[in-house]
């Protein structure tokens, strides 16, 4: 089928918030490859705008990291869009427990991600404001630790670390190119929505808000894209080293790219990210 024929086509239901550069990378990634025997236009159109959601996430993501928001995150190529895949299938039993648990059923929760995006933003203000209600009873029960905390160092001189933690939640705001940040307070559903994202993030090197959007719109995350390359400049002492080990004798390490995140390599798994280093 002619391309020109199918950008028009896509472009013509291109919802507002999604970028034309996202939109025309997803039809240049799924138009070689597209089955037109078994597939149709509307059935590519959708492939395509999940696609560009999916390069809209990653882009917010690595422009939001202040040691790489001047440089462009590396292109994303097929291996590592199918890598993705495979992970987000890998997290999808934990994704749709998520759901049940906070909507009452498996599916995505919402049909598109700027509903999930607006669900998100009136929660927050919903329970933002519950929590401001309860603001005086909280800062006297932090004052009260506090105060205990501190005779506990005086009767053993031991230090300590205050345990109050800022409990936040990351997503991809519709029309910004920058992740956003809620405060998830207590035991509510952006607290539970953040700690299963914090954990699913942490276990596949996938961002956070990249995990909150599969689970609210079904938009599955991708993984910022690793090439490792060697050369000349190495020292005579780790070549050395290199040429007596094997690769699998070597313990996992930490490389870091230029989309701001560090990664683990083994020989077990090719290459993952490790967060918040």
């Amino acid at each position: 089928m002619d391309k020109a024929r199918v950008r028009d086509y896509v472009f013509e239901r291109k919802p507002e918030n999604v970028p034309p550069d996202a939109l025309d990378a997803a039809l240049d990634s799924n138009y070689p490859e597209y089955d037109w025997d078994r597939g149709n236009l509307p059935q590519f159109a959708r492939a395509c705008m999940q696609l560009a959601w999916r390069f809209v996430v990653y882009a917010a993501q690595a422009q939001s990291r202040p040691d790489t928001a001047t440089a462009p995150p590396l292109p994303l190529l097929q291996p590592d869009i199918l890598r993705s895949d495979y992970l987000a299938e890998k997290i999808r039993p934990a994704v749709e427990q998520l759901r049940r648990e906070l909507f009452g059923r498996s599916a995505p929760p919402f049909p598109a991600y700027e509903d999930a995006a607006q669900w998100l933003e009136h929660t927050a203000a919903e329970q933002e404001a519950a929590a401001q209600a309860k603001s005086q009873m909280r800062q006297a029960l932090e004052q009260t630790i506090v105060e205990k905390l501190e005779k506990y160092q005086v009767q053993t001189g031991e230090g300590y670390q205050v345990p109050f933690l800022v409990n936040l939640l990351e997503y991809a705001k519709p029309g910004r190119d920058w992740v956003h940040r809620v405060h998830a307070w207590g035991r509510t559903s952006l607290a539970t929505l953040a700690q299963t994202s914090r954990t699913l993030a942490d276990a596949t090197g996938f961002s956070q808000a990249s995990v909150v959007a599969y689970i609210l719109a079904d938009i599955p995350p991708l993984l910022a894209s690793l090439r490792i390359g060697f050369s000349s400049g190495y020292s005579n002492d780790f070549q050395s080293f290199a040429a007596r080990r094997p690769l699998s004798c070597i313990r996992p390490m930490s490389l870091m790219l230029n989309c701001g995140r560090s990664v683990n390599t083994s020989a077990e798994h090719g290459a993952r990210r490790k967060r918040g280093h």
